[in-house]
């Protein structure tokens, strides 16, 4: 078990390392021009009606009142089923990671896209808050419910819906415009740092 935690604190810290990285790059140099603009130009042309209209009601379904409610919902079900560690856990992990999002966002303060679907939205980009909030969620809602059943067949499906979800998402926020790479790389980041490094601190109590 020692070993296990030791694993996650390594991994969750290279993680914050990595977003620290990216962040230097960002804004000290011009290694992420070219990316950005390249995967923005594809998104941008590759958008066709299906396609959009899809990624615009997905837009919609994990915008951050839903969002919200889902995390209410789940920590409710920990909570009612007297599990408060795993209530602590995600309220704790998702918190931090909502507060870590909007203090660098107005920190960093990186300009959207120009190219935007739907709303026009009004916050900073960097880091995307859907990228880290989605990875950290989805990997502690994952490992939770992966630990919570015996049943193979429900721990694939905790490992790879969380994993499709996130992915649906992260395509999304580039899809739509709405995000440079460099935003979603870091906050994929930044997510699973916090995630793990939350994790690490829960298992060990």
């Amino acid at each position: 078990m020692f070993k296990e935690n030791k694993t996650i604190l390594i991994f969750g810290t290279l993680s914050l390392l990595v977003f620290v990285l990216t962040s230097i790059l960002l804004f000290k140099t011009s290694f992420w021009e070219s990316i950005d603009s390249s995967v923005h130009a594809f998104f941008i042309g590759s958008q066709n009606t299906f396609t959009t209209n899809f990624m615009s009601v997905l837009d919609i379904v994990t915008g951050e009142m839903i969002f919200a409610g889902l995390v209410i919902l789940l920590s409710l079900i920990f909570f009612y089923k007297k599990t408060r560690r795993e209530t602590l856990l995600l309220i704790f992990s998702v918190g931090t990671g909502g507060v870590a999002v909007k203090f660098l966002k107005d920190y960093f303060e990186v300009v959207r896209p120009n190219a935007v679907i739907g709303d026009v939205v009004s916050s900073f980009s960097f880091p995307s808050g859907h990228a880290t909030l989605a990875t950290l969620f989805f990997l502690v809602a994952g490992y939770l419910f992966y630990k919570g059943t015996e049943n193979v067949l429900h721990k694939k499906i905790a490992t790879w819906g969380s994993l499709l979800l996130v992915l649906l998402i992260l395509l999304n926020r580039l899809y739509l415009g709405i995000h440079w790479f460099s935003d979603v790389f870091a906050g994929v980041f930044l997510g699973l740092g916090i995630a793990l490094i939350s994790l690490y601190i829960y298992i060990e109590e």
